[in-house]
């Protein structure tokens, strides 16, 4: 049986930082999981790949896609429980660049800056809440891509993951209103605080026509 604290410290310290993982129907291809070129990594990609269970295996497949489209790492760590250090080091291989830094934003308020950016992260919301149900506050990372996806395919316009991110958690987590609009009958999210959130960002941009 192997040990947990092995596997543990195979998972965070030995797999190479930009690794795209590969993972399907049970099947995993080791040269394709890791960036491989050189005997070492070789033999590094095959461990990984016969310790990993295919849930591990896809949970480190979404961190790296969500690294590719720049949520920022706090977000990735706390919604796939994978260490910072590593996703650092995948975030410079993709990205050739360091991760940014500085305090994350505390709600979607700040992402709110008209009424074209309201509508749009509402109608994220609106996708997710339809995937992902009403009734779990968690904010789940694949549910998360799977929105992202069915957005992109809904408004052909490229969304701030971050903005998606804090969008959906606001209105789970009801730090801002998910309210119905009593004209139009869609929702969108209100908040008295901000100025852009005060009405139906829908009915505004309908009339101005």
């Amino acid at each position: 049986m192997r040990s947990k604290s092995w596997q543990r410290l195979l998972v965070s310290r030995s797999i190479p930082c930009g690794f795209p993982i590969r993972y399907s129907a049970g099947y995993c291809n080791c040269h394709e999981m890791l960036e491989v070129h050189t005997p070492r990594q070789r033999w590094q990609a095959i461990v990984v790949a016969a310790l990993l269970s295919p849930e591990e295996l896809e949970n480190h497949r979404i961190a790296h896609e969500l690294v590719r489209l720049k949520l920022r790492l706090p977000i990735v760590n706390h919604l796939t429980q994978i260490h910072i250090k590593p996703l650092r080091l995948r975030w410079r291989v993709i990205h050739a660049e360091s991760p940014p830094n500085g305090r994350l934003p505390e709600s979607v308020r700040p992402f709110i800056v008209d009424a074209l950016s309201a509508a749009e992260l509402a109608s994220f919301a609106a996708v997710y809440q339809r995937l992902g149900g009403a009734d779990d506050s968690r904010v789940s990372a694949a549910m998360l891509l799977r929105a992202r996806e069915m957005h992109l395919r809904i408004a052909h316009r490229e969304l701030d993951i971050n903005a998606a991110y804090f969008a959906v958690r606001d209105v789970r987590a009801k730090i801002v209103e998910w309210r119905r609009c009593g004209r139009c009958q869609t929702y969108y999210i209100f908040d008295i605080n901000e100025f852009h959130a005060r009405s139906c960002p829908y009915c505004e941009l309908s009339s101005r026509g």
